[in-house]
This record gives structure tokens, C-alpha cells and sequence, in this order.
């Protein structure tokens, strides 16, 4: 799959060994029934290609990114936005949105620096069906 087929989704770039980020990866693939994300690893020639191009190479393992055409989310405002995309603009989005953002990327690091230890690295790939497949750049 192309990057610019895909132009229209939104692209999620998360860490390709985390166990917690691949649970909250197959989360979004259940609950996206508009079919509106894509998905690729940090760690993947694609990931790397488009962290630099949305100016986030910089970024670390740590950090979610959502690509939303010109613009680039990171921490917790990429996990608002993936609420608010999913969900539609709810209470929760909005009660998020009232916290100050220094404070939510703090929450965000402090549970992104222990997610492997609580969670876990990823040793074994699993197979998705070829749906699933579909929906992780290349």
C-alpha cells in the first residue's frame, strides 16, 4: 500500500515492540468501523520516512504520532485526537481537553517510560488476518 492512497486516513506511528502499544493497536483496528486509520511502526523504513517528513524524527520510541493529512499529533494530544476521531466529540475528549497539557504529558511519559516493564517487548510476531494486514503501511 502507497502512502498516497492512504492520504485520506489518519496514520498512527507507534512502537513496533511494544506489547501494550500492539494491545491498544488491535483496540483501534475493533473500534474504527469508519475504517479511518492506518497504522505503521516507529521502527519501519515507512515510519521513519514519514516521522521525517511531519518533522518528528526527533521523537522518541515513547511517543505516539498521529498524522492527520498536514498536521502531526504527539503524546497525548495524538491520543485526544484518536478519542475524539473514534468516539465523536464526547465528554471525555472535552474533560481531556480542560487538562493543561504539561500536566498530561507528564502522565503520558510517566506510563511511557514503564510500559515495558508493566507490559512488556514484543518476541514473537503474531499474524494478522488479511484485513488487519491491510490497514499497516508498507
Amino acid at each position: 500500500m502507497k502512502i498516497n492512497q492512504e492520504s485520506q486516513k489518519h496514520i498512527i506511528l507507534f512502537d513496533g515492540d511494544c506489547n501494550f502499544c500492539d494491545a491498544t493497536v488491535q483496540k483501534i483496528i475493533k473500534y474504527d468501523k469508519n475504517d479511518c486509520f492506518r497504522f505503521a511502526a516507529q521502527q519501519s523504513e515507512i515510519g521513519q520516512r514519514l516521522m521525517k517528513a511531519n518533522n518528528c524524527a526527533n521523537q522518541s520510541l515513547n511517543t505516539v504520532i498521529l498524522i492527520q493529512g498536514k498536521s502531526a499529533y504527539v503524546k497525548s494530544d495524538a491520543v485526544i485526537e484518536v478519542f475524539k476521531i473514534l468516539f465523536g466529540f464526547s465528554f471525555v475528549v472535552n474533560l481531556l481537553r480542560w487538562i493543561p497539557l504539561f500536566f498530561r504529558n507528564y502522565m503520558y511519559d510517566f506510563f511511557a517510560n514503564r510500559r515495558y516493564q508493566w507490559f512488556g517487548k514484543k518476541t514473537i510476531c503474531s499474524i494478522p488476518t488479511p484485513a488487519i494486514r491491510a490497514k499497516f503501511l508498507h
